[in-house]
């Protein structure tokens, strides 16, 4: 039955104009973004020269998880509403009348809901790299294209921190029943990450830090802060040591909110009110 759930969801979404008009949105806004980076409008301003190649994996990978921030905003319309919809039109009732496990549901409504939004999230890239193709690019600012950069990112910081934070925004909104929780989860997070980033900034020791920060950013700046501009334009992204522990510890760290969500949840379970303060139905 999970297969079967996570195919419906899947087709379902395939269906949705919304999935269409999410991936016109990031891919234009990721063409414009790097063609102007690339100086398709200089003719409109003074031109730019630089060393650094805009195109380069490090700096790629800056604009891939940049853009994915406002990604981070579809999570709870998708990854959070794909329970939460059941219950809001109480599906959940007929739900027992169904041969499938409480595994099977969970992890075919995530799963299905998650891999809508990597996908939206890959037309990010795609744009990245069709902007290479404007026509006005400044080749001075544009390098060789290496298909490997895109997959590091992705691999190594854009779909991990996707899971870390639709786990959390999938946890919340199944658990307390109501969708809002799920865009002030989000807002919390990004300024939880922005006060990290802070107070790192003046620790000594940036293994620790490094290992510890959620979103692998510090993990990245330990080996990549003194790099020349030579050494950013060529060298492919770092993985290894300290970024590899990062990736598992919070890959770790998110798998056990999913287990506990999934431990606690139960097709009967009342919503958890934050503003009563105790369980209440909706």
């Amino acid at each position: 039955m999970l297969g079967t759930i996570f195919t419906f969801e899947l087709k379902r979404w395939l269906k949705n104009p919304s999935f269409y008009i999410y991936i016109a949105i990031f891919f234009g806004l990721s063409l414009l973004m790097m063609g102007s980076s690339l100086g398709i409008f200089d003719n409109f301003k003074t031109t730019t020269s630089s060393n650094a190649m805009d195109n380069s994996p490090i700096a790629l990978n800056g604009m891939l998880n940049g853009l994915s921030v406002f990604i981070y905003f579809l999570l709870p319309s998708i990854i959070g509403a794909s329970v939460y919809r059941d219950f809001k039109y109480n599906m959940h009732s007929i739900l027992f009348s169904y041969p499938f496990t409480k595994w099977d549901y969970l992890m075919s409504k995530f799963f299905s809901s998650f891999l809508v939004v990597v996908i939206i999230t890959l037309f990010v890239g795609l744009g990245a790299f069709l902007a290479s193709f404007l026509p006005g690019v400044n080749q001075d600012l544009l390098g060789p294209q290496r298909f490997l950069a895109y997959v590091q990112s992705y691999l190594i910081f854009v779909i991990p921190n996707l899971f870390f934070y639709g786990v959390i925004v999938f946890s919340v909104v199944t658990i307390t029943r109501n969708i809002s929780v799920g865009f002030i989860t989000i807002i919390l997070l990004l300024f939880i990450q922005a006060i990290v980033e802070s107070f790192t900034d003046k620790v000594e020791d940036r293994f620790w830090v490094a290992l510890f920060e959620p979103f692998g950013s510090e993990a990245l700046q330990y080996y990549t802060k003194y790099w020349t501009v030579y050494e950013k334009n060529e060298n492919l992204l770092p993985f290894n040591g300290v970024v590899i522990y990062n990736r598992l510890l919070w890959l770790a760290i998110s798998s056990a909110i999913l287990a506990f969500m999934y431990r606690y949840f139960s097709f009967t379970q009342t919503a958890f009110s934050f503003w009563k303060g105790k369980n209440s139905e909706r």
